[in-house]
């Protein structure tokens, strides 16, 4: 198995890459997959705010990960330690 990773900050067109890139890998007869490692992703309901892929790009290209979980309530007290770790060493 190969993996492809495509990096970048929020809304600069990862994912429209990425299914441009399925689209020439199904040509070549694979069955790519997107798999969202964004720690915002994750979360139902923050799609917009997070820059998930839209409804459409999901038919297109089949996304895993994203809005996995219901609820950031479980993980609030690590992303809260994250940012406190993040601020103090600015």
């Amino acid at each position: 198995m190969r993996v492809l990773a495509i990096f970048g900050p929020t809304a600069v067109g990862k994912t429209g890459i990425a299914v441009a890139v399925s689209e020439l890998l199904r040509e070549r007869g694979e069955d790519p997959v997107a798999i969202s490692c964004d720690a915002i992703q994750v979360y139902s309901g923050l799609e917009v705010l997070s820059g998930a892929a839209s409804a459409g790009e999901r038919r297109q290209l089949e996304h895993r990960m994203l809005g996995s979980s219901r609820s950031a309530t479980s993980s609030a007290p690590a992303v809260s330690r994250s940012w406190r770790i993040a601020r103090s060493t600015n």
